[in-house]
């Protein structure tokens, strides 16, 4: 998206919003769902404060603020499944670009309310992606090793592949 901005903290301990593209030539950038939860937290203060700086308006900071806390709070990230972590800063990061995207239309809503049918979708297609990489890390299987071959092959000749179908006359 030619059009998206991330926040650069400045050299002079301010911050300030810039095009992606700009951004990821100075460096590598982390991806708003590929984040940890310690950096989670470190940004939300950070992009509050380059909020307050570049005059946003307190009801969509406020907004914010409590769409954090709601993530921060919500039960799934204090549990032991990761999936269900991960879900919640995918949900974040899919929502807090929606919110953007649909600013100003018709189709913009409050980003403090948690969209629980949602949450739960992108949990589910995480839970998906995980069994997909487990199945396919199963199939993933070691070739026979060529001694194993030859074994196999001098026991059990198969010479008459077809006799193993017949099935012997009552």
């Amino acid at each position: 998206d030619d059009d998206a901005l991330t926040l650069l903290h400045t050299s002079d301990g301010l911050h300030t919003f810039v095009p992606l593209a700009a951004a990821q030539a100075k460096g590598s950038i982390t991806r708003d769902e590929d984040l940890s939860w310690e950096e989670f937290s470190e940004a939300t203060h950070r992009l509050a404060t380059a909020m307050r700086e570049n005059d946003w308006p307190e009801e969509r900071i406020a907004s914010h603020v409590k769409f954090w806390l709601a993530l921060e709070s919500h039960p799934w990230r204090h549990g032991h499944c990761e999936i269900s972590k991960r879900a919640l800063l995918a949900y974040q990061a899919r929502v807090r670009r929606k919110w953007h995207d649909t600013l100003a239309t018709p189709h913009s809503f409050n980003i403090a309310h948690i969209n629980t049918t949602l949450l739960m979708q992108i949990r589910d297609e995480l839970v998906h992606s995980a069994r997909v990489a487990e199945l396919e890390t199963l199939k993933q299987v070691s070739p026979t090793p060529p001694h194993a071959r030859t074994i196999l092959t001098t026991k059990f000749p198969l010479t008459h592949p077809q006799s193993f179908l017949r099935i012997p006359p009552p």
